[in-house]
């Protein structure tokens, strides 16, 4: 048999041994999730009365910035009771509208998360206020934090919002206001511009 014939006979030997091993492939089993335990909290906020103006007075600091960053801190609260999870994010602020800063950012600290707790991932909804994300540009009604400790262990000052989802502005790519919050004063500026938002908060 010449070399060639001795190559076709390999081949099909080949070819029977692969078939009666039942040789297969198949993509790999990917890693079993984590189960997702997830819980609402509700906060009561402060709402002041009044009109949007009397809302800039009532508050600490007003900002036009953005999401330079976040992250999620657990705090344990007994053996019988969930830990209390908080989100503290780094606002890169553009603008003061009141008030002004040393620096160019603040943190916001807010109730709820999403985080791993090793056996499980805790994602805890804050119904009173909505999560900010990263990119978007906001108007923000902010309040100083009450708690000395958060004061003395943050590197730059910590607040939280006024009202809320209410104390809330999305900026749009095309300069338009969208409101988280339900209320009639946060939805009166649903639409509008950028502008006339910044205005009212100015008092003009």
């Amino acid at each position: 048999m010449n070399a060639m014939g001795d190559l076709r006979c390999g081949l099909v030997a080949l070819l029977c041994v692969v078939s009666s091993a039942g040789l297969s492939w198949s993509q790999p089993t990917p890693p079993a999730q984590k189960p997702v335990w997830r819980m609402s909290v509700v906060t009561d906020y402060f709402w002041p009365e009044g009109d949007l103006r009397n809302w800039a007075d009532a508050s600490d600091l007003v900002v036009v910035g953005s999401v330079a960053d976040s992250r999620v801190e657990v705090t344990p609260s007994g053996s019988h009771l969930p830990p209390r999870v908080t989100t503290i994010y780094e606002i890169a602020v553009a603008e003061f509208i009141k008030g002004a800063g040393t620096e160019r950012k603040v943190l916001l600290r807010v109730s709820g998360g999403r985080v791993d707790i090793g056996d499980k991932i805790l994602d805890v909804v804050n119904a009173s206020m909505p999560r900010l994300e990263k990119g978007e540009r906001y108007v923000l009604l902010l309040k100083r934090s009450d708690s000395a400790a958060a004061r003395t262990a943050a590197d730059a000052p910590i607040y939280g919002p006024l009202a809320g989802a209410e104390a809330v502005f999305v900026i749009s790519p095309d300069q338009r206001i969208k409101v988280p919050g339900q209320g009639r004063l946060a939805r009166s500026f649903e639409g509008k511009s950028a502008a006339a938002l910044l205005n009212e908060l100015r008092g003009r």
